[in-house]
């Protein structure tokens, strides 16, 4: 028989008691050894599936680390004399929301640090302001407090003024009029309002200015809609703000209008021509509540502010474009009689320091767009100017002369045309570039450097946002550097979105009013925009200027120091 028989017949003869406990027995052996090799899978295969995630993760970070440390930034060289950049250190940061790389160039040799983010609180100068937001100190680095500036139009009851009413009747058959006010005069008020992050309190200065628009057209326009029920009664009134054409108004960049100096924040209303009235710089010396004004009607003010200086707005084409702090003062940057005017005044007592009439300007050539850099007792201005473009050069005179030579249309073949091809555009303005440096020390300004137009290529175009604007601009050694952002014509080919061209970061470099060198920072941040140009758009829904890399805090220092 069979020793496997044989042992069934022993187990046979064993007691229910003694085949169940024996059983148990096994089956508590077996759990024992499974126990003992789950305790290892714990304690042994944790600590491996660790260092073999640490090990990727390195090599990763290595990875990163040597393509930042082998990434292209160095300046190439466009025209001029590359001497000039001889003693000369550029310093920045090249950064998107995620890394940034901090460089600097000295002559051919650039030194680099990489750097991950683990949060938006270690972004280098982030920059992140709204046109009229000013922040203290770091809005993403220290206390989070930032105050923005607004103006309102408002009319006041002196004001001629012509009301008009329109009736309908909503679904419900309850009553609405409209109430239509044109007027011709609007009174300008300034709002300073102070936020905090860590909380929903916002305070606020509404200041009633003495500047105001007057036209007798009555071109400001003011809307309210009242609301009756079904027994006649005034349920509710809703109302827009005075509505002022943009043509009479101030538009684009409102930071320049305040300026925080010395913990304190100053400002003034930008002006254009058509306004009227007594101009001012003025302190914010004490914030109300955010609501109460509400309380007293639209013209209540609320706040304190202190007077510094004031100044008269009858001249024809005075513009106030902006006030900037240079050197502990007040420097008011102002068009007036065809020139561009700096005034500095003193915070505290309102005198004016000094004046200096730095370049002709027509205030018609304006285009809204006013930049300015300041460091220590510098300050560098970017003024735009849209002139219309001159018809009178060779290109316009041959045009002009094939057309003279062809044979006159018929009647209906000039309608044809213009129902194809449209009419006959004018050109469009030419834009070109005012820059100007000044120091100031010891209460007075002096010029350092005055430009016209930044030398552009033919095809070559400024894409900073807004238009005609530059990324940075500096002195050192004598010397006015510039940089900007710009694109070529043959690289915006079949690129609708202006965000997707590639961009080329332009160093120009001047001296006593002449280009003396230009060069490219090469660099591979146009890259980041490769998904987007093949239509994965995965980051433009996060609603941040930090998606892609950018260039930020370039500056010029030379090579002591100094």
């Amino acid at each position: 028989m069979p020793q496997k028989h044989k042992r069934q017949q022993r187990m046979i003869l064993y007691s229910p008691a003694e085949l169940t406990y024996s059983t148990y027995d096994r089956w508590r052996k077996e759990g024992e050894n499974s126990m003992v090799k789950l305790k290892w899978t714990q304690y042994c295969l944790f600590p491996i599936t660790f260092l073999l995630c640490m090990a990727v993760l390195c090599s990763v970070f290595a990875g990163f680390r040597n393509a930042a440390g082998s990434s292209t930034l160095s300046i190439v060289n466009i025209k001029g004399d590359r001497s000039v950049l001889d003693d000369i250190v550029i310093r920045g940061v090249l950064q998107d929301r995620y890394h940034g790389l901090e460089f600097e160039i000295r002559n051919e040799k650039s030194n680099r640090r990489f750097q991950f983010y683990e949060s938006e609180m270690e972004w280098l100068e982030p920059e992140l302001r709204s046109p009229n937001q000013l922040q203290e100190g770091n809005i993403y680095r220290g206390e989070k407090i930032y105050e923005y500036y607004n103006t309102e139009y408002v009319i006041p009851p002196e004001a001629k003024a012509e009301i008009t009413y329109q009736k309908s009747s909503d679904e419900n058959g309850s009553e609405i009029v409209k109430k239509i006010t044109a007027s011709d005069r609007a009174d300008v008020y300034v709002m300073m309002n102070k936020s905090r992050f860590t909380s929903n309190n916002r305070d606020q200065i509404r200041f009633h200015t003495d500047v105001w628009m007057q036209n007798d057209s009555k071109p400001y326009k003011k809307t309210e809609n009242q609301y009756y029920n079904e027994s006649g009664d005034l349920v509710s009134t809703s109302g827009d703000k005075v509505q002022v054409p943009e043509s009479f108004r101030m538009s684009g960049d409102n930071s320049h209008a305040f300026v925080r100096l010395g913990g304190s924040i100053y400002f003034t209303v930008l002006s254009t021509p058509n306004h009227s009235g007594t101009g001012g710089i003025y302190e914010a010396e004490e914030f109300g509540k955010l609501w109460i004004f509400l309380d007293g009607g639209e013209q209540t003010q609320t706040g304190k502010v202190r007077t510094v200086t004031t100044f008269p707005l009858d001249n024809p084409d005075k513009t106030v474009l902006g006030l900037n702090a240079v050197n502990g003062k007040l420097i008011l940057s102002t068009l007036e009689n065809g020139m561009l005017v700096l005034r500095a005044y003193d915070p505290e007592s309102g005198k004016l320091l000094d004046e200096l009439e730095a370049a002709s300007y027509d205030p018609s050539d304006y285009s809204g767009d006013f930049q300015c850099f300041v460091e220590g007792s510098k300050m560098h201005l970017n003024i735009p100017r849209l002139r219309e473009r001159e018809t009178g050069d060779d290109s316009s005179r041959m045009a002009t002369q094939e057309s003279s030579r062809e044979p006159a249309q018929e009647p209906d073949q000039q309608s044809t045309q213009e129902l194809t091809q449209g009419p006959a555009q004018e050109p469009a303005p030419e834009l070109t570039y005012l820059l100007v440096s000044v120091a100031f020390d010891n209460d007075a300004f002096s010029l350092l450097h005055r430009i016209e137009g930044l030398n552009l290529e033919k095809g070559e175009l400024i894409t900073s946002y807004p238009n005609g604007m530059v990324d940075s601009m500096d002195e050192a050694g004598g010397k006015l550097f510039v940089f900007a952002y710009i694109t070529r014509e043959e690289d915006r080919q079949n690129l609708p979105d202006d965000s997707q061209k590639p961009q080329h970061y332009l160093l120009f470099v001047f001296q006593d009013g002449k280009l003396l060198y230009q060069g490219e920072v090469m660099n591979d941040s146009d890259e980041d925009y490769i998904a987007e140009r093949q239509g994965y758009s995965i980051y433009r829904d996060l609603g941040s200027d930090f998606q892609y890399r950018r260039f930020h805090a370039v500056n010029v220092r030379e090579e002591d120091g100094t």
